[in-house]
């Protein structure tokens, strides 16, 4: 069953809320949404980015009865994801993706042996995801450097982290938070394993950057460049 899930009702390009209606007594609807031809249950990118972004340590996803209202409605199955230090949010959109299906066959199964059981869910402090905006984006070397790292982890995919050098944007693709200290803002030291640079708390270690009219690449390499 799960292969007909990604075969039949996966659509490549498909970017919009769907319902898939299964008509029975209970008029159970399961909300999907598609993205890079994965099943996304539950979530779209902006929710999985604002998890990373404000340091969350697992995010979910689940199939529930659909009513009129914001994010409401019984719960029919629900699985807790863990979200690692240092995972992006491509990796977490794709590990959502694979363990959807699954999901969503258990659901169906359920739904048709009659053991389904959905349950209340709280609605008390349902709110939507804010809309990630370019100028959030832009680095603040005053944060701390987990804050820093977790921005630059959720907006991996779009619009993407950024600071600017010599008038032009330097697009930060991968960094690690590590012990240190030094002027915000500053480059620190350099190694191969990157260019560390001074914030508010500790210091960030640019592993991975994209220079503005270049492709992606070590930091090191980048900040060679810069020297010659």
């Amino acid at each position: 069953m799960i292969e007909k899930i990604r075969n039949r009702i996966i659509e490549p390009s498909c970017t919009l809320i769907n319902a898939l209606k299964v008509m029975d007594e209970q008029k159970v609807k399961i909300l999907f949404v598609f993205e890079k031809e994965k099943f996304i249950g539950m979530l779209t990118i902006g929710d999985i980015q604002r998890a990373i972004i404000n340091g969350d340590k697992e995010t979910g996803i689940c199939t529930m009865i659909t009513e009129l209202g914001l994010d409401c409605g019984d719960i029919c199955e629900k699985l807790v994801i863990p979200i690692s230090d240092n995972m992006n949010c491509n990796e977490l959109w794709d590990e959502i993706g694979e363990k959807s299906p699954q999901m969503i066959e258990d659901t169906l199964i359920k739904l048709k042996n009659g053991t389904l059981k959905p349950q209340k869910q709280c609605e008390d402090d349902v709110c939507m995801a804010p809309k990630i905006t370019k100028e959030e984006c832009q680095i603040d070397w005053s944060k701390s450097n987990r804050d820093i790292h977790n921005l630059v982890r959720g907006v991996c995919a779009n619009p993407g982290a950024f600071f600017k050098h010599n008038g032009k944007i330097i697009k930060v693709v991968e960094t690690r938070p590590i012990d240190g200290s030094g002027t915000q803002g500053k480059i620190v030291a350099h190694s191969k394993d990157g260019v560390d640079i001074g914030c508010g708390h500790g210091l960030v270690r640019l592993v991975k950057v994209k220079p503005e009219g270049k492709g992606e690449m070590k930091a090191s390499d980048w900040y060679n460049g810069l020297r010659k």
